[in-house]
């Protein structure tokens, strides 16, 4: 039911709580894969930034403890992009000046 304010003299509806992901246990359900493209290899060695594929439903908080649980690198920010063919990309930019080839190293991605 609606509450009403009598200052705003409008009718403000609840806030629906958070959407969680159903059942999630491993962090490989969050980041599905890494891209390799020119435009990525470009992001690891100028902005120290690397690319991943991720589930729709997954908010950037979960891919940065997702990455965090997975490769163990501090993360400075995290951006998301949900494209035209409908999946989404984050770029998971990481603290440690060279830090982003050396994960793309170590989990295959270059």
């Amino acid at each position: 039911m609606p509450k009403y304010h009598p200052k705003e003299r409008l009718l403000k509806k609840d806030k629906k709580p958070p959407k969680l992901i159903a059942n999630r246990v491993l962090a490989t359900d969050v980041i599905l894969f890494g891209i390799s493209n020119e435009r990525s290899a470009r992001l690891m060695e100028k902005d120290n930034t690397l690319t991943f594929r991720c589930r729709t439903e997954s908010t950037k908080l979960d891919i940065k403890s997702a990455f965090i649980e997975l490769y163990n690198h501090e993360v400075v920010k995290v951006n998301t992009v949900n494209t035209i063919k409908g999946y989404k990309k984050a770029y998971i930019r990481l603290k440690e000046e060279g830090a982003a080839l050396k994960v793309a190293n170590d989990a295959g991605i270059i």
